[in-house]
């Protein structure tokens, strides 16, 4: 939706306009809902597949909000999979602390030496004939359903539809977009807060005058847009997407002020004509002329930003408890070619690590307010709509799988 109509969005996407709820923040009996209801049947994202570029290459994830580890290796047949990271004998943890990643030609167990190949058979069972009617082909590791989309590796507990369902109206937007770019940097916190509040953080540009507002007072505003408002909002069954304007015309510190007289740096970056025409159709969808980056979320907990500045940084919000999230950030860009994209990469990397932790930084005051019992309700703006959106599809999914 171009942000041009009069009608506001929250009701031209039939979203309601009354004040939200704050339980399903703080309450510990929607978190088991949102266990049992979202995240158990969803797709999840935990990597790219340049990760385990070779056959044997493997990694672990930790997944809390599904009370288990999980393993991604790439099979010496090439293929990637995922498994429960579970002995089937006394389900001991196969890959333990300190082992997180690596290359194996099998996972053997510490415990009693089982030993699986990387297709997730197993194929030792020392002094296997002292077991009862024992059939090594029936117990393998249990794997989860594993699909990869645009190079990024996609798995689920107990699936109910494939990946290319679940993406739905964005499926084939991005031609190979996400696939591309190294991997320049990452990021994580522990942070004591539900994880929609972290979230909702990242899916709205409200805040970012007065967040922001030291860092990079009009980089995204300016005269003709002093609040950020959305110049495009996209609201699809489950995911949702938001284009956010820089400013053609920032306010540059001495640093910037080099980088663009020298380098590609990122205010650079920034005024340079767009060439849109270079570009997938998912990527600035509207061809806006001032374009500084693409919020699309990945229902129910990833999210992706192609940027301007940056080839694209992408975030994971991975529950912990119904007051602890761990949030995650990597940065891919297309390598520079000189000293001066060099420069113009490191720079880069400072700023946008600088800008994350100002986004993190009200989060855990927020829980806290919270869970004081002072407030019931939260009021929203028409621009944080992909907020309001948000909390009505996991209110649609925990109501189809209480059903």
């Amino acid at each position: 939706m171009n942000i041009q109509s009069p009608t506001p969005m929250s009701v031209a996407f039939g979203l309601g306009t009354e004040p939200l709820s704050i339980t399903p923040n703080i309450s510990t009996e929607h978190f088991e809902q949102e266990r049992e209801h979202v995240f158990a049947h969803s797709w999840l994202n935990l990597g790219r597949e340049d990760q385990i570029p070779r056959p044997g290459d493997y990694f672990v994830r930790e997944l809390d909000i599904l009370r288990t580890s999980v393993i991604v290796v790439r099979g010496q047949d090439g293929v990637v999979r995922a498994f429960h990271n579970m002995c089937k004998h006394r389900g001991n943890k196969l890959v333990g602390p300190g082992r997180e990643k690596g290359s194996v030609k099998g996972f053997a167990c510490s415990f009693h030496g089982w030993t699986y190949n990387t297709k997730g058979e197993l194929v030792i069972v020392p002094d296997e004939d002292q077991f009862f009617d024992f059939d090594k082909c029936a117990n393998g590791m249990t794997p989860l359903a594993t699909e990869v989309w645009e190079g990024l590796i996609f798995v689920n507990a107990a699936p109910r539809e494939s990946l290319s369902d679940w993406l739905g109206e964005i499926q084939g937007q991005f031609d190979g977009y996400f696939s591309k770019g190294n991997h320049v940097a990452s990021y994580e916190a522990k942070v004591r807060a539900n994880w929609k509040v972290v979230l909702d953080a990242f899916v709205e540009a409200y805040h970012a005058p007065f967040l922001h507002g030291k860092n990079y007072p009009d980089a995204l505003t300016g005269a003709n847009n002093p609040l950020c408002h959305l110049p495009v909002v996209k609201l699809f069954p489950r995911h949702r997407m938001m284009s956010i304007e820089s400013n053609p015309n920032p306010t540059l510190t001495r640093t910037e002020e080099i980088l663009l007289k020298y380098v590609d740096g990122v205010f650079s970056a920034m005024v340079k004509p767009l060439d849109n025409d270079s570009l997938p159709p998912g990527v600035n969808p509207e061809r806006i002329d001032n374009w500084a980056f693409d919020a699309y979320t990945i229902f129910p907990n990833f999210y992706l930003a192609p940027m301007r500045v940056f080839h694209f940084v992408t975030y994971h919000f991975w529950p912990i408890s119904s007051n602890e999230t761990l949030w995650q950030t990597d940065h891919y860009v297309i390598p520079p070619s000189n000293a001066g994209e060099r420069i113009a990469l490191e720079f880069s990397k400072s700023f946008a690590r600088d800008v994350q932790r100002e986004d993190l930084i009200t989060l855990e005051n927020t829980q806290r307010m919270l869970e004081s019992g002072v407030m019931s309700h939260m009021h929203l703006s028409d621009q944080e709509v992909c907020v309001r959106h948000g909390y009505k599809v996991i209110e649609q999914a925990i109501t189809e799988g209480v059903k």
